[in-house]
């Protein structure tokens, strides 16, 4: 039989993107365990299009698959700047509630529910500097600026954030360029001189202590003259 957990309830911010994960296990080593999360606010009856009505469904039901955790909106929705017809943040002040439900592909099923306060806030957390295309070199520095939006403060209380560098459109955040720094809208930070060249950088700011963050809306190229094609940035797995 598996077990379910979906994690802390946290606060967030409206308009804001976030993940949730959780975490599943089975005594049964030889199993392999599906993970599947659902919102479960009924709520006023609602068609799609009328947004946030402040307790209406705005996630749609995804097929379990073996990732056990899931952005909202989905990551190429995100990415691409482009709405999926069932997957709306929220807009107002309300609550959401999701279960996790993970289950061992041989009758075994367990689950397990989170909530998530949501503030509307002054604005969205949102990154403000590129948001169109540009060139940035290796061992350069940078300023990545954003819209706190009051998350800063009570009851969200985001004091610190991380800076992270993605060469791949944004599907995975493998660097660290901040860590823990002040969540104040604004940052320096230096584009490591082993980063490959590409044309397809992000950059994501993501609250230290919640699941709350934004990512860039552009790609970005990088150019770098010393590094060879099997450079690697210094990274760190991000939790």
């Amino acid at each position: 039989q598996p077990t379910a957990n979906a994690g802390i309830d946290y606060t967030i911010p409206a308009g804001t993107p976030f993940q949730l994960i959780g975490t599943g296990t089975d005594a049964d080593t030889g199993n392999s365990l599906s993970y599947s999360w659902e919102q479960m606010d009924l709520g006023s009856i609602a068609n799609i299009a009328d947004g946030d009505l402040g307790d209406n469904p705005l996630f749609r039901v995804f097929l379990p698959n073996n990732v056990n955790t899931r952005v909202f909106p989905q990551l190429s929705d995100i990415v691409n700047n482009t709405p999926t017809s069932g997957e709306i943040l929220p807009t107002t002040s309300r609550n959401l509630n999701f279960t996790l439900t993970v289950r061992d592909q041989k009758g075994g099923v367990a689950d397990d529910d989170v909530k998530l306060t949501v503030v509307k806030t002054t604005s969205a957390f949102k990154i403000t500097s590129h948001t169109t295309a540009a060139t940035l070199a290796a061992d350069s520095s940078v300023d990545i600026l954003w819209n706190v939006g009051g998350t800063e403060v009570a009851p969200i209380n985001c004091t610190h954030v991380n800076i992270l560098l993605s060469i791949d459109s944004g599907n995975t955040f493998a660097t660290y360029l901040a860590q823990h720094t002040n969540n104040d809208g604004s940052e320096t930070v230096l584009i490591p001189s082993a980063t490959i060249a590409n044309s397809t950088s992000r950059f994501k700011v993501a609250c230290h202590n919640n699941i709350f963050f934004d990512i860039s809306d552009a790609n970005l190229s990088i150019t770098n003259s010393g590094a060879t094609p099997n450079s690697t940035a210094t990274s760190f797995n991000e939790g």
